[in-house]
């Protein structure tokens, strides 16, 4: 049987399906006809097409585990996300038990492999993916901007299914150091003051790197994806979406790399972002420059020095490499 992680042909598609599923999810709430999953395994499909899927490309779909390594390092992380979905009036756990099936379904009865991983987010699996199918082309389906971090890597290319386009990253260490500022989407708000607090906060933001517990766990299932083929007849909603499943390897709805959105904004133009200044530091803040939305985040003295040092030996890695 063939190995998939083994083979040198075809790009490796990675699908965020924790941002799959509670699009659809919400989607369906606004008007509450239709399923929830079929909505997702319509936006599953139609991004694949968009993305120019080939019967030799490797298709992951990356699950986030209930329980999560991050919560342990720091309570805050995401620990207002059950609030939130309390708020609207949605049966959860039916919810989840649907989705549950639909992913088992996938599973059984088509090429694309699904991957949990104990205590381990779609963001590690996918993280560490990139890095280990390094010589081939790795594209990752989501609208999550934590990915953005993962553009420092040559093979990685970012498709958004909200805007349906690539993204372009100019500076995927400037996103990394806003996130470790603060992270208002993971509740990661509280300030970063001494050494161990950035450490804490890199380590749970820092997709480039992981530690290695999660990388060796990560590692374990990556190591062995057999090939695997459709069984039309036996997939949810064949009926309906024979068609698209059908036709997904034709390139009729593939979306140009180059093309990007229209701004509505005039360009921003901004100097080339400088990291490692510590001694020109003016007094207690050390301005980094955001390229993509022009912002200035204001780091104190320590954070700016501990984040220069890191940023210096991440770029001699990747020079020695």
């Amino acid at each position: 049987m063939m190995n998939l992680a083994t083979s040198k042909e075809g790009k490796v598609i990675f699908i965020d399906f924790g941002i799959t599923m509670f699009t659809a999810i919400f989607a369906w709430y606004g008007h509450r006809q239709g399923s929830p999953c079929y909505t997702a395994i319509t936006m599953i499909l139609s991004n694949l097409k968009k993305v120019g899927l080939d019967k030799e490309d490797l298709v992951i779909i990356a699950v986030d585990s209930p329980s999560n390594w991050r919560k342990d390092v720091d309570v805050n992380y995401k620990a207002n996300r059950k609030a939130g979905r309390e708020k609207y009036d949605i049966d959860w756990n039916k919810q989840f038990e649907d989705f549950a099936g639909l992913l088992l379904n996938l599973k059984m009865y088509t090429p694309f492999h699904i991957l949990k991983v104990n205590k381990m987010e779609a963001d590690d699996i996918i993280a560490y993916g990139v890095r280990k199918f390094k010589d081939r082309e790795c594209v990752i389906i989501s609208s999550d901007s934590d990915y953005e971090q993962l553009a420092v890597f040559d093979n990685v290319k970012i498709f958004s299914p909200k805007s349906k386009r690539y993204k372009h990253i100019n500076d995927p260490l400037a996103i990394l150091a806003q996130k470790i500022h603060k992270e208002t989407a993971d509740n990661l708000v509280t300030e970063v003051v001494t050494e161990q607090d950035y450490q804490i906060r890199n380590m749970i933001v820092n997709l480039m790197e992981l530690p290695e517990m999660v990388e060796e766990a990560v590692d374990e299932v990556l190591r062995f994806l057999p090939e695997k083929d459709w069984h039309y007849e036996k997939i949810f909603y064949m009926k309906s979406l024979s068609n698209r499943y059908y036709s997904i390897y034709e390139k009729d709805k593939v979306v140009d790399f180059n093309k990007k959105l229209k701004s509505k904004k005039p360009k921003m133009t901004t100097k080339k972002t400088t990291y490692c200044t510590f001694e020109h530091l003016p007094d207690e803040t050390y301005p980094i420059k955001i390229e993509r939305e022009g912002e200035v985040v204001c780091l104190k003295i320590k954070e700016a020095k501990i984040l220069s040092d890191w940023v210096n030996e991440v770029i001699d890695k990747r020079e020695k490499k």
